[in-house]
């Protein structure tokens, strides 16, 4: 899973200071939301800087699909969490936040969901690698769900409704196409002798499986370009973040879907 303990914090891992330059979609409509030292940044199309926050403590920084919205994590640090946290999860990491900004005005960034949350009858407080969904009126983030996997929940922007999706190792949320606002999810399953498997999955909103899509990037590369769209161009897409390119597909490229 992206950003947990066994995995990634703003795309590095978790135990890192998050503190190098961070542009996540600079690819796409050309803007681009950057990290710099715990503070998020946005780059319009014009390539004009601004600066969005002055925290020192923000991460997982996220454009959404048509550049209008950012989303991110702040942390809190330490929290007294007082002596019922008995079905808490995360509190060794400090609990945290999801904060949205509208890239078009002039207000600061708006809080959107503290932290803990209430999943599966427990109480969760890490909030990792947010997406928008594809109108913007959902967040998918990921939880540390159980010991070798996250899982994927759901926030309604406008309600603010929590609601459990499915497990992932990782996930993006598929922009455009016919596929729209599905996920490609890696799972971690048991095979039936001994040992463990993490392949690709598509599922749908709801986190239903769809089908298997394979079993590394170069499964998920041939499902991108043949339903959804031409990838190849994210700079990141060659690199150990490569799924965080899979939101920010913008044109159809060679795929056979439109958008």
């Amino acid at each position: 899973m992206r950003n947990w303990r066994f995995g990634f914090c703003g795309k590095t891992p978790y135990w890192c200071l998050c503190v190098s330059l961070v542009a996540l979609s600079p690819w796409a409509n050309g803007n681009a939301v950057e990290e710099r030292h715990g503070n998020i940044y946005f780059r319009s199309g014009n390539g004009k800087l601004k600066q969005v926050t002055s925290s020192g403590a923000d991460r997982s920084a996220a454009l959404s699909p048509d550049g209008t919205r950012i989303v991110f994590v702040r942390n809190l640090g330490v929290r007294d969490l007082g002596s019922g946290v008995g079905d808490a999860v995360g509190p060794e990491f400090g609990p945290s936040q999801l904060w949205t900004y509208d890239t078009r005005g002039g207000k600061p960034p708006e809080l959107l969901l503290d932290s803990p949350i209430e999943v599966e009858g427990r109480r969760f407080f890490g909030f990792y690698g947010p997406e928008f969904s594809s109108s913007n009126d959902a967040i998918d983030f990921e939880i540390d769900f159980a010991a070798t996997s996250g899982a994927v929940v759901r926030v309604t922007v406008a309600t603010k409704k929590v609601v459990f999706v499915t497990q992932a190792i990782t996930f993006a949320v598929i922009p455009i196409g016919r596929y729209r606002d599905h996920l490609i999810v890696q799972q971690r399953r048991p095979k039936l002798g001994l040992g463990y498997y993490n392949w690709f999955y598509l599922m749908n909103p709801d986190g239903k499986e769809v089908g298997v899509i394979g079993e590394d990037r170069f499964d998920v590369s041939n499902f991108l370009d043949t339903n959804v769209g031409d990838v190849s161009s994210c700079p990141r897409w060659n690199g150990t973040e490569w799924m965080s390119c899979i939101n920010q597909i913008r044109y159809t490229g060679r795929a056979q879907a439109k958008p």
